[in-house]
């Protein structure tokens, strides 16, 4: 039973009306709470006492007689029932009952018995040694209903808790009482043994009977929110964190739509029909946050579920890059962009603060990123601003080194020491960006990021991290308001020969402030026609296809902006090879030529693939190389193409190769053959 004492005292003079209205209001407050407390039936936290039942008002126990152990209560508190074979003599097979007060259950309100739990998974679930069961009698213990039990997946899914669970996490289960509804019960903690040799223990705590409406199907639940921060106009930012989604409900959760975004500066990578969620579990996704100069910074996104709606608050702030400095978030189609340079290491990640992509180093005796060219000679104040993280390989400090390095020449010298170090040595998540001042007074200043760790070392001598490198916001580079500069070839290098005649893809080094590129080709260097323009925003190649074979091919590539075309260009050549088609048989390759692939063979690897085909010595079936290939990159995939084939026409032809799905050491000498 339940007391309120109320104590009012005021030394202001009310008048009649005052009176009333303040004493109908008390009157309306005490009417809505105390029906609000009445909701908790039963509140039994098993924290205060040494002995159950005898120490808990309204509790009662019934016992095995010839058992030694019973429900009891531990040294820190909380309901438990043990039985382990350490301890002889065993107990016989038996139930023992935790006996709740009775209660009535309201007539028009479903409610639950919720309970805080803890067992051995290995011995209830694995063994079958004992169980724990929730039971509900009537007829005040005659008859016992068992409605919930911890070996039964569908009752602790149900009850909230991930099947199978964990052993000794506390797990909270609410149990529905709807089968029960207006009528008057009491509620048991059952403690079976099945196996004495096979029991263990079961530890309950923070007991109540409330409202709760029962589980039946999915239910969706996950992040309410996330916020962006303040980010670059034009410049897509990833959430830093992911955020989940989860049914805590029973049977499959699906997502049916996506709502809220359209016509927002917010997105996700979560799909309609992409997620199917079983009880009580979760996936994780991300949202993301692309600006623009009229754009809302805020939306709310409405996921559609089999389980309900869920909505999740999305918001950020935006800014422009300041005047005079330019963005380089490495989202573009060319590493090193435009005007950078990289070597030692330095590699795209996935792994960004903005967009989709960042540069990243990890492990080398030194690797260094260089800007492109700045123009500093203006008096006045520079500062370049980056975003950096790290993971460091063990638990120890990292021992590498990364610093970042002024030269006013053009980078034929450095400073001596560095303008800024890194002084973090554990993992570093993205946070605030790193602002350095720079030294004016110089038009050819370049800047580097520099990763360096001692050389003769292997990985598992040392503690190193790996470094990653976004939102680079430095000065606009030196040539602006000028014609761009000439561009260096890339592929296929300056005389090369014995090139494709197909699928050949010029490449070449992306220019600072151009706007795009003029491709010329032909075959004599007075001759060039004008076959592409490419812009500046593309990756910076042209592919080619029906050469003639084994014939010598010019080419020149042109940048240009608004004032004007690059001058002093170059004109590059390149020779195709002779003609490697398939038209005598038999027809044998054994990779065992001086290169690889074959001349006319061709690898092609799909994007993000950094080791395909490839060849190998060891134990070849014949020869001394074997071609062989491992994908590691889920979805990735290698291809190993041959020349093209004639076939005859009056001819049956087939192709036989031989296989093996392991080293090449396990090859079977099997060979398989497919007609055509």
């Amino acid at each position: 039973m339940g007391f309120l004492k109320i104590f009012l005292h005021t030394n202001i003079n009310f008048n009649c009306y005052e009176k009333k209205r303040s004493l109908l209001i008390f009157i309306l407050s005490l009417c809505v709470l105390l029906p609000l407390k009445a909701q908790i039936l039963l509140v039994e936290e098993f924290a205060a006492g040494t002995t159950f039942p005898d120490d808990y008002e309204g509790w009662s126990s019934i016992e095995e007689p010839t058992a030694k152990r019973h429900w009891g209560i531990t040294a820190s508190g909380g309901l438990y029932c043990d039985e382990r074979a350490v301890e002889q003599p065993l107990d016989p097979i038996k139930k023992e009952y935790a006996v709740s007060p009775e209660f009535q259950l309201p007539p028009e309100t479903y409610y639950g018995i919720r309970f805080v739990w803890s067992s051995n998974q290995l011995y209830l679930i694995d063994r079958g040694g004992y169980n724990f069961h929730i039971g509900v009698t009537e007829d005040n213990g005659i008859t016992w209903d068992i409605i919930w039990s911890a070996s039964e997946e569908e009752d602790v899914l149900k009850s909230g808790v991930l099947f199978p669970w964990t052993s000794w996490v506390s797990n909270t289960s609410t149990v529905s009482l709807k089968d029960y509804v207006g009528k008057k019960i009491k509620v048991a903690f059952i403690y079976e043994l099945i196996n004495p040799a096979d029991g263990n223990m079961v530890n309950v705590e923070r007991v109540r009977v409330i409202p709760h409406d029962p589980i039946e199907g999915p239910i969706v639940g996950g992040s309410a929110s996330y916020e962006f921060g303040t980010c670059y106009i034009g410049v897509k930012q990833k959430s830093l964190q992911s955020l989940y989604l989860s049914n805590q409900g029973i049977g499959s959760l699906e997502i049916t739509a996506i709502e809220g975004l359209e016509g927002t500066d917010f997105s996700t990578d979560l799909v309609p029909g992409g997620v199917s969620l079983t009880s009580q579990t979760s996936t994780d996704y991300y949202v993301y946050y692309t600006p623009t100069e009229t754009g809302i910074a805020s939306a709310t996104m409405t996921i559609k579920t089999t389980g309900g709606d869920h909505t999740v608050a999305l918001s950020g702030s935006k800014r422009n890059v300041p005047a005079g400095y330019v963005l380089e978030s490495f989202e573009g189609n060319e590493f090193p962009p435009a005007g950078w340079e990289a070597n030692g290491g330095w590699s795209l990640s996935n792994n960004a603060r903005s967009g989709d992509k960042a540069v990243s180093v990890f492990f080398v005796n030194k690797a260094e990123l260089v800007s492109p060219r700045l123009d500093l000679s203006a008096s006045g104040t520079y500062t370049v601003t980056f975003d950096y993280a790290q993971t460091v390989s063990g638990d120890e400090a990292a021992e590498n080194k990364f610093y970042l390095e002024q030269s006013n020449n053009g980078g034929i010298t450095w400073g001596t020491t560095p303008i800024w170090n890194n002084s973090v040595v554990t993992d570093l998540a993205y946070g605030d960006a790193v602002t350095v001042n720079l030294t004016a007074g110089s038009d050819n200043v370049r800047l580097r990021w520099v990763y360096e760790i001692e050389g003769g070392l292997s990985m598992e001598d040392v503690s190193y991290s790996t470094v990653f490198l976004d939102n680079i916001i430095y000065p606009v580079p030196y040539g602006a308001n000028q014609i761009p500069a000439a561009s260096t070839v890339v592929f296929p290098a300056n005389g090369a020969t014995s090139q494709e005649v197909n699928e050949l893809n010029l490449t070449w080094r992306g220019v600072v402030h151009a706007d795009g590129y003029r491709v010329y080709l032909g075959k004599s260097d007075s001759s060039l026609e004008l076959v592409a323009t490419v812009d500046a925003d593309a990756a910076p190649s042209y592919e080619l296809n029906t050469l003639e074979y084994n014939t010598t091919y010019y080419w020149q590539v042109i940048p240009y902006n608004t004032h004007g075309d690059a001058t002093g260009v170059s004109t590059w050549s390149f020779t195709t090879m002779e003609d490697q088609s398939i038209t005598t048989f038999p027809y044998f390759q054994g990779f065992d030529g001086d290169e690889f692939p074959e001349l006319g063979w061709k690898i092609i690897n799909s994007e993000g693939v950094i080791r395909g085909w490839d060849r190998t010595e060891w134990s070849s079936y014949n020869g001394k190389y074997s071609a062989n290939v491992m994908v590691s990159l889920e979805g990735g995939s290698s291809i190993l193409q041959s020349p093209e084939v004639f076939l005859p026409e009056n001819q049956d032809v087939q192709i036989s190769f031989v296989w093996g799905n392991a080293v090449p050491a396990n090859l079977n000498k099997t060979r398989s053959t497919i007609e055509k």
